[in-house]
């Protein structure tokens, strides 16, 4: 490793921990500056409503799996990968991007799915699509709910939002061609051979759709988690906290010197929710839907991890398992 990487790395991890410090001292302050409210609050706790929000955003993760599963299928036309597969590989990776940095998922995904004779360059394509699909429904999601509940952000958000939608029907109509075009740019002058890709319309416009499914699941899981620890907030301000759910996301997700969104995710949603729900609740809602989506990965993880043994997904070389015959 030569000493400008070795720098950039240490870097990397130093301002990855001042931010970490910075939001940990924004927290503890609130905290301590709401004390006595936070004491003093009557928590009542319901089992059912939090099994229920478990199960429900359990699901809702579920659709990551599903749709990276569908979009590698689409691309790749001389083998079937399987959505036991995708569950496996891409839920047992997941815990790396807790790693500051976007990369070391995808390597994981990389690493194992050339195992089952698929590209490289379609594993990264497909994931490409997702990311940017995702990213696009959770910016016009959250401002779209953000213009009615939160009127400080004004004109500006129509036009942020406008701006994102054509972004998103560019994505949509122009996306094969566009990339086409990288990809004999590339060809010509690094003596590349990249296969031109096609992908139809419609599976952009239905894995927005899906991820559209995804949120409002996900949203849905949030409320009953506020609703089983206690917590007030009426379902009138749903949409206000689908908005804050998905606009912190996509924050957090960009963020990538911070681990897994840390802390970002958390100060957004806190932001946000403070215009519309009570100290409490906009102090305690972004925690322990952490918790929540920790718990979900967790579980995702630990049968991913059983799945890979039974199957012998991670001993395999670039044999297909029956199930994907």
């Amino acid at each position: 490793m030569s000493r400008c990487t070795r720098s950039k790395k240490i870097l990397s991890y130093f301002l990855s921990l001042a931010v970490i410090l910075l939001i940990v001292y924004f927290f503890c302050r609130e905290f301590k500056t709401n004390w006595d409210v936070l004491y003093n609050y009557q928590f009542n706790i319901k089992m059912n409503y939090i099994i229920i929000a478990f199960i429900i955003t359990f699901f809702a993760f579920l659709a990551d799996t599903f749709i990276l599963q569908i979009c590698i299928n689409k691309h790749e036309e001389r083998k079937n990968i399987s959505f036991l597969t995708i569950l496996v590989i891409l839920n047992t990776s997941n815990f790396l991007k807790y790693i500051p940095g976007l990369i070391w998922g995808y390597t994981t995904q990389l690493l194992f799915l050339s195992k089952k004779g698929i590209s490289s360059y379609k594993v990264l394509y497909a994931n490409f699509l997702c990311s940017i699909s995702v990213v696009m429904v959770s910016i016009l999601l959250g401002i779209t709910y953000a213009i009615d509940h939160f009127p400080i952000m004004g004109f500006k958000s129509e036009v942020i939002l406008l701006i994102f939608l054509v972004l998103d029907l560019f994505f949509i109509f122009c996306n094969s061609t566009f990339n086409n075009f990288l990809i004999r740019i590339i060809n010509s002058h690094f003596n590349r051979e990249i296969q031109a890709l096609h992908t139809p319309k419609f599976l952009l416009i239905g894995m927005q759709m899906l991820y559209l499914i995804q949120w409002n699941l996900i949203g849905l899981g949030g409320y009953f988690l506020i609703q089983g620890v206690g917590l007030e907030i009426s379902f009138n301000n749903f949409y206000a906290l689908l908005a804050s759910m998905s606009l912190s996301w996509v924050i957090g997700y960009i963020s990538v010197i911070i681990p897994g969104g840390l802390g970002i995710r958390e100060s957004i949603m806190y932001l946000m929710l403070n215009h519309v729900t009570n100290i409490q609740t906009s102090l305690l809602i972004p925690i322990a839907l952490r918790l929540l989506y920790i718990l979900v990965e967790l579980a995702l993880g630990f049968i991913g991890f059983l799945l890979a043994v039974k199957l012998k997904i991670f001993s395999e070389t670039l044999a297909i398992t029956p199930t994907e015959k």
